[in-house]
């Protein structure tokens, strides 16, 4: 009882006390990692955003040569596990730059818009609920974590110190641009060739973890400013491994169900392409390099297959998802 009491106490503390911090959230986000957009000797055309499927999944170059565009017309500012927030803060910086943008393409996993996902960014984990934060406290990732920081202490910490340094990461230089205009390639062995049985996992503890209110919310204020800005907003789906989206259909229907009402109740009427049954099983193991990252021949492949579809997306009237 007296280890419950002391998680319990910790929980509601680190809780309540990252409310003081949420008012600061814009300062938190600020870097200068995508300030290399400001180096580009024109606006770009077509931007990509989302989190690692399309940063290892679409190569600006690849793109601009299929449809013969000039250098730096296509970027993408991508990012392992980057949620909708942190690209709406995104487009806000870079807006002099990213606001003359004709089209705007955001790849679209389901499990980046869960509440699990929360704890990959240390500020987001601040909006945990009480119950959540009870939650992480009993259910560390290993006993090594069993102690009072495991479930927002860190986050808290973390935060707060981002505050702190914001004006120095106001002074810090504006970085080159970036090897094939922000995207990178995966190389090596293939891995993680067993774990799509259990894609369910991605999810966390349904529902503890929903799909979130918050992601959505800061989705759908990101397609709106791109939309003022004159540009087309078009959600990407990029391609799983075959037994990923057998596993996601067959043991994830609640969740995606979930996932459907969110994006419609928020986003509204929305152009949609790409699948994540395009690549042919036959050809899985030369362009993956695991169940849902794309190798650098995968990557190849996926980024002519957006270039060559890329204009019909646009033609299309925007629908229900």
């Amino acid at each position: 009882m007296k280890i419950a009491s002391i998680f319990g106490l910790a929980a509601i503390t680190v809780h309540f006390a990252g409310r003081l911090l949420w008012p600061y959230e814009a300062k938190y986000y600020f870097n200068r990692r995508e300030s290399w957009v400001e180096r580009l000797q024109t606006p770009p055309e077509i931007v990509f955003m989302g989190s690692s499927t399309v940063l290892y999944g679409v190569s600006p170059s690849v793109i601009q040569r299929q449809l013969r565009l000039h250098d730096g017309a296509v970027i993408n500012l991508s990012i392992d596990a980057r949620s909708p927030i942190a690209s709406y803060y995104v487009w806000e910086r870079e807006n002099p730059t990213l606001s003359k943008a004709k089209i705007v393409v955001y790849g679209l996993d389901p499990w980046i818009l869960s509440e699990i996902y929360y704890r990959s960014d240390e500020f987001t984990s601040l909006r945990y609920s009480l119950w959540q934060a009870i939650y992480q406290a009993a259910h560390p990732p290993s006993l090594r974590h069993l102690n009072l920081a495991a479930f927002g202490g860190p986050a808290l910490l973390t935060a707060f110190h981002g505050l702190q340094t914001y004006h120095a990461r106001i002074n810090q230089p504006i970085p080159p641009i970036p090897p094939d205009y922000g995207a990178k390639n995966l190389r090596g062995w293939p891995t993680n060739f067993s774990h799509a049985f259990h894609i369910r996992e991605y999810f966390g503890s349904y529902p503890t973890y929903q799909i979130s209110d918050l992601y959505l919310e800061g989705f759908a204020e990101l397609k709106r400013r791109v939309e003022a800005s004159g540009a087309t907003f078009i959600l990407l789906l990029p391609p799983k491994r075959a037994r990923w989206s057998e596993s996601y259909r067959r043991d994830c229907t609640d969740i995606d169900s979930d996932v459907v009402a969110k994006l419609n109740k928020y986003l509204g009427p929305t152009r949609v392409f790409g699948s994540f049954d395009l690549v042919p099983p036959s050809m899985e193991n030369q362009y993956f390099q695991d169940d849902f990252h794309l190798g650098e021949t995968g990557q190849k492949f996926f980024s002519t297959w957006v270039a060559e579809h890329l204009n019909d997306a646009i033609a299309k009237p925007p629908e229900r998802i």
